[in-house]
C-alpha cells in the first residue's frame, strides 16, 4: 500500500484493495490495479505503465500474461477492439455434486447430516463465487438454498445438485 501511494495511487473508496492512478497534470484517469491475496490485475495508459514498472523493480512480478488469462477463477479475454470477456465455465465444470446412494435419495423429507451440510454449504459457496462475477442468473436457486441450510433435509441437497447441473449445462 505504502509503495503504492509514493508512486501516485490511491485506494479506491469502493474497495480497499482496488487503486486508481491518475496523471498529475489533467487528473485523468491513467489506469487501475485490482489487488487478491498475491495476484494482481491491471490496465492502464503509458504512464501507468511507467508507476507499475517501477512498482516491479522494488517487487518483482511472477508470470504476466495479457489479452488471455485466468484471474481467480475467472477466464478474461481481451478482443482486438478493447472489450472484455469474461467466463467461469471450467471453474463451475469443476464443482463436485453432493453424492448421495440412491437408498438416500429416497428418503427426502429425512434431515441432512452435519457432513452433508458441510458439503451442502460448499456447494453453495462454489456457485455463490459464480454467481457474483459472471452467472446471476444462478442468484435465485442460490438464494432458495442459502435458506434451507439449517433446516436442509435430502431434498435440499437434490435441489442443489439440480442447481449445479443447471449451471453446468449453461
Amino acid at each position: 500500500h505504502d509503495e503504492l501511494v509514493s508512486l501516485g495511487f490511491f485506494s479506491s473508496p469502493f474497495d480497499p484493495c482496488v487503486y486508481l492512478l491518475k496523471i498529475p497534470k489533467t487528473k485523468e484517469l491513467a489506469g487501475v490495479l485490482g489487488i487478491h491475496v498475491d495476484d494482481g490485475i491491471h490496465g492502464g495508459d503509458h504512464y501507468f505503465h511507467q508507476q507499475i514498472s517501477k512498482l516491479e523493480q522494488k517487487y518483482p512480478f511472477g508470470s504476466k500474461n495479457s489479452q488471455t488469462f485466468t484471474f481467480t477463477g475467472i477466464d478474461l479475454q481481451q478482443s482486438p477492439d478493447n472489450s472484455i470477456e469474461l467466463s467461469q465455465s471450467k471453474y463451475v465444470k469443476n464443482i463436485n455434486p453432493i453424492t448421495m446412494t440412491a437408498e438416500r435419495r429416497a428418503y427426502e423429507n429425512a434431515p441432512v447430516t452435519e457432513n452433508e451440510r458441510h458439503l451442502l454449504r460448499g456447494l453453495i459457496g462454489s456457485l455463490q463465487y459464480a454467481a457474483v462475477h459472471t452467472r446471476p442468473d444462478l442468484a435465485s436457486s442460490l438464494s432458495f438454498l442459502q435458506s434451507e441450510i439449517n433446516k436442509a433435509t435430502v431434498s435440499t441437497l437434490t435441489a442443489a445438485n439440480k442447481a449445479l447441473h443447471i449451471a453446468k449445462k449453461h
